[in-house]
């Protein structure tokens, strides 16, 4: 009975194995970084500007205690936790309002411009699991042209977007592309597909 009873957990555990393994894994979802407790209420309201996230204890701000950056704020309690998620932009960035997708799951869209020749532009998406206090980050835009000669006009346009669509725990993305002959330009924004969330992972179907 026991050999019987191991076989089929065997037969259990290689199947979900199988399943959940033998798909391409996107992303994965990381922590979010905790960078300062707040306990004062005076600092809290001198944030000029709060996305707040409804029927929850988050909000969105992009400056606090005279500090600019990305920034999510819970409260717990009388005190606020501060996060971060500004290691992968930097400077030059632009963000959306925050969109809810269920009581757990929130995004945001972010826009950076670059520097340097000619016209340079991203764009990613990122989603929040405000339960365990995780986050991933997709890129889905990219658009990248070259100076002419002289300087004067753009040339060799490279463009790609992703629209992403979050339906119960999967996202549904729909990629456009126009590489202008620039090989694996594309793979720049993520390719089209439905990925489903499981456990903390961003799994192709």
């Amino acid at each position: 009975m026991n050999i019987f009873k191991t076989i089929i957990t065997l037969f259990f555990l290689s199947f979900w194995l199988s399943s959940t393994y033998g798909q391409e894994v996107l992303h994965e979802f990381e922590p979010l970084e905790i960078i300062d407790t707040i306990k004062s209420q005076k600092v809290i309201d001198q944030i000029k500007s709060k996305d707040v996230v409804k029927n929850s204890s988050f909000f969105f701000t992009q400056e606090y205690n005279k500090e600019k950056g990305l920034f999510l704020i819970e409260k717990k309690g009388n005190y606020w936790i501060v996060y971060n998620y500004d290691k992968y932009f930097i400077s030059n960035y632009s963000i959306s309002k925050h969109k809810i997708h269920s009581k757990r799951y929130v995004s945001i869209d972010i826009s950076v411009m670059r520097s340097g020749w000619g016209e340079n532009y991203y764009g990613w998406f990122i989603l929040f699991d405000l339960e365990k206090r995780t986050y991933l980050v997709i890129q889905t835009f990219s658009h990248n042209s070259d100076d002419d000669k002289n300087h004067k006009k753009y040339i060799n346009t490279r463009k790609c977007s992703s629209k992403i669509i979050y339906q119960n725990g999967t996202l549904i993305i729909t990629r456009k592309c126009s590489s202008n002959g620039e090989k694996n330009y594309c793979s720049n924004c993520v390719e089209s597909g439905k990925y489903k969330i499981v456990n903390n992972k961003l799994i192709k179907q």
